[in-house]
């Protein structure tokens, strides 16, 4: 007997879709995600039905066994009764819980074909009556030996391909029994908009909690990201991610959902995404709270802000598969004839010169209206809105830039990830400072990052020096970024909370000790794994012995999100301790002139109340301060000597290139001091050579050398001063 639930049908338009009319690489080659139902079969006594607009699904009921609460009921959450100390606390009772699944539930049209490298469209129909959601959908295609993991040669698991845009659901309740309609959270997973999947992160647990739990696969790299710099192409992963939320507005009702108490998490990249769709207009009203995990907007290594740089990546891709059209848009459609494995193959090969990656959201003034820094900076002040100021939860792990030295393959393949030494730590910080355009003074940069991330009782230590690298990745790649984007939206209007995993799973041969709090430790807290049986865990998970220590760390940590999902505050309503003090608005000249008067009616003779403080700052009581005295006394170093102008300039450019400068432009190319700006090399040039200059432009070379272009006046020829000068 099938158990259907029925909504409201909506208008569906009968258009045919074309099909492909050319062949792509991995383009289904597997066939459809599921084999039709044959007809009058009923529901066995694990399937449930639920009937949406689109079609029939037919899911699974799953059952989790021992839990210590239900969907409704969490012990922990209530104020604990005042008992002495010799009261022993009592042990939660056991609950079984059964959870709803429907794997790989197709949101979008296949991104295939014609609709490659375009915007989704939502689905119209299922593709087969009914839809029996069993298996998790295909995973969108990338380089899954590039994925960041301990375990570097454990095969795959899951399907990968182009027609990919499927989702996730797991319900505690779609019969709707209980009367009660759960609030909801869409999971974006992370990768570094390069890999992952929202098939790796079964959502049981966290759905056992009383939280319909919907995670969500979006396009990644090149096919999901590549831009020409205009507002026309590029964020396909962001208009995807939009795409299931509305999806998840319309239908939600059906699963036990509330429509209306949408919360939207996200992981590394997903935490970029939940903070793009807090700014982007196109996302407003989707969802009513956020939580980032892990990541952040304002991170430059997230997002490409200028479009020249999306534009250049793009035609370097383009010359890599060999599309040599001097249109930017015929190499646009050049690539889309290039198979999958050959875009995907040439995204990792292709040389890396400015951010992490090549293909990242790009600022295109529509889906992300303009660059992510200036927005919240400016919103406080009225210079900028933004469109959901929802309430806010972020955090990190304590070691999350373990991510960095899982991204090095060769490490994990020949040296178990033991390798990473001072020169290693050099090298890394170095590219770094190269990648991120720290232009000026860039040795000096690297020696201050080595200096302050060096450990000096046995700068040897390669147990030290690893922790180390660990501590800068972390510090660079997500604690200044993350903080900074909390502190903004707090600014900014919304409710922003903030937290730090700092715990370390007990669970032996799963983690090495190194990594500590490690990145992705917080989602397999959140995501209950420890709870979860070993049949339900992700692959990479399975076999893992959790203590019950991990037990306890798990609810305690889901806790925080659960109560952040319902009530948009993490913090216990019994707990307000933790509750940092309401801010002070000061009222200006009218608030002081309203004080004034309360003061001339009360009079004099008041009572003296204590005040409460609400400020978090404390000072120092006044001490005997006594000089210092080093142990080794220091040593002013000496003067840095002044440019002059022979040190201004040090010698001309005699290359092939400088010399059609010379011919062709009126230019001079001289090698300059990297101290030295425009103007003192403009006054360098008419003392020595007695020239007057027109422009000079500056650039750094990849030599860490300045390289100066200095165009003469018309009175002046650029040969005839070569000569004189001596350079021909």
């Amino acid at each position: 007997m099938w158990s259907v639930l029925v909504c409201v049908l909506l208008a569906v338009d009968s258009q045919n879709i074309p099909e492909p009319t050319r062949p792509i690489d991995l383009w289904n080659p597997f066939g459809p995600t599921t084999t039709a139902r044959p007809k009058n079969q009923g529901l066995s006594s694990d399937e449930v039905a639920v009937r949406l607009a689109i079609g029939d699904l037919i899911g699974k009921r799953v059952l989790l066994e021992n839990l210590p609460w239900t969907p409704n009921q969490d012990p922990s959450e209530q104020e604990p009764p005042q008992r002495s100390h010799f009261d022993p606390s009592p042990l939660p009772p056991k609950n079984n819980v059964t959870i709803y699944t429907f794997l790989g539930v197709p949101y979008a049209e296949p991104p295939v074909s014609q609709r490659r490298l375009k915007p989704p469209q939502l689905i119209r129909e299922l593709p087969t009556k009914p839809y029996t959601a069993f298996q998790y959908g295909a995973t969108c295609a990338q380089d899954v030996e590039y994925r960041p993991q301990v375990f570097v040669n454990d095969p795959y698991p899951f399907v990968v391909n182009e027609d990919c845009l499927y989702l996730n659901i797991f319900s505690p309740d779609v019969s709707k029994v209980s009367g009660m309609s759960y609030p909801v959270v869409v999971f974006f997973h992370g990768g570094n908009f390069q890999t992952g999947s929202a098939n790796e992160w079964p959502a049981h647990g966290l759905a056992s909690r009383g939280i319909v739990v919907v995670t969500v696969n979006y396009r990644l790299g090149a096919l999901g990201f590549m831009s020409l710099g205009d507002s026309s192409t590029g964020n396909y992963g962001l208009m995807d991610q939009r795409l299931a939320l509305q999806w998840v507005r319309d239908n939600i009702a059906s699963f036990g959902g509330d429509p209306q108490a949408v919360t939207i998490v996200g992981h590394d990249a997903g935490a970029v995404s939940v903070g793009m769709h807090m700014l982007s207009p196109m996302s407003k009203s989707l969802f009513r709270s956020a939580a980032a995990m892990s990541g952040a907007e304002v991170s430059y290594h997230s997002y490409i802000g200028k479009p020249a740089l999306a534009f250049n990546n793009t035609i370097k891709l383009g010359r890599y598969l060999g599309c040599t059209q001097s249109v930017a848009y015929d190499v646009w459609n050049c690539i889309l004839t290039r198979s999958t494995n050959d875009i995907v193959r040439a995204t990792t090969d292709i040389p890396i010169e400015f951010n992490r990656y090549l293909f990242l959201p790009t600022v295109d003034g529509v889906n992300i209206p303009g660059n992510p820094l200036w927005i919240l900076n400016n919103a406080p002040t009225g210079l900028s809105a933004i469109p959901s100021a929802v309430p806010l939860l972020i955090g990190m792990n304590a070691q999350d830039g373990t991510e960095v030295i899982l991204e090095d393959r060769l490490l994990g393949e020949f040296n178990d990830f033991n390798n990473v030494d001072q020169e290693y730590f050099r090298s890394y910080a170095l590219e770094y400072a190269f990648r991120h355009n720290y232009t000026m003074n860039r040795e000096a940069t690297v020696e201050a990052i080595i200096d302050r991330y060096t450990y000096w009782p046995d700068p040897s230590d390669e147990w030290a020096v690893r922790n180390a690298f660990i501590q800068f990745a972390t510090d660079a790649y997500y604690t200044a970024p993350i903080s900074l984007s909390a502190h903004l939206h707090s600014a900014a209007g919304s409710r922003t909370f903030m937290y730090v995993n700092n715990y370390n799973l007990s669970a032996t041969g799963f983690i090495p000790g190194w990594m500590g709090s490690c990145r992705e430790c917080d989602l397999y807290l959140l995501f209950g794994y420890p709870h979860m049986p070993d049949s339900l865990r992700p692959y990479h998970l399975r076999g893992v012995n959790f203590t019950a220590m991990d037990r306890n760390a798990s609810q305690v940590f889901s806790n925080i999100f659960r109560r952040f999902v319902y009530h948009q505050n993490p913090n216990f309503l019994y707990d307000v301790g933790i509750m940092a003090p309401p801010k002070i608005v000061k009222r200006g000249k009218v608030g002081k002139a309203l004080d004034a008067k309360k003061k001339v009616a009360k009079g004099q003779k008041t009572i003296q109340k204590k005040k409460v403080r609400t400020s978090v700052h404390f000072h120092r009581p006044k001490t005997l301060k006594t000089p210092r005295v080093p142990k080794y006394p220091r040593k002013s170093a000496p003067a840095r000597s002044k440019l002059d102008s022979f040190a201004i300039i040090k010698h001309p450019l005699t290359t092939e290139s400088a010399m059609k400068k010379i011919e062709d432009h009126n230019t001079l190319v001289f090698i300059v001091d990297v101290r030295a700006n425009k103007h003192q090399i403009r006054a360098a040039v008419k003392k020595l050579y007695n020239i007057e200059v027109q422009k000079i432009n500056t650039l750094i070379t990849p030599l860490m050398e300045k390289k100066a272009y200095i165009r003469l006046t018309t009175d002046y020829d650029a040969l005839d001063c070569a000569n004189k000068i001596g350079i021909i």
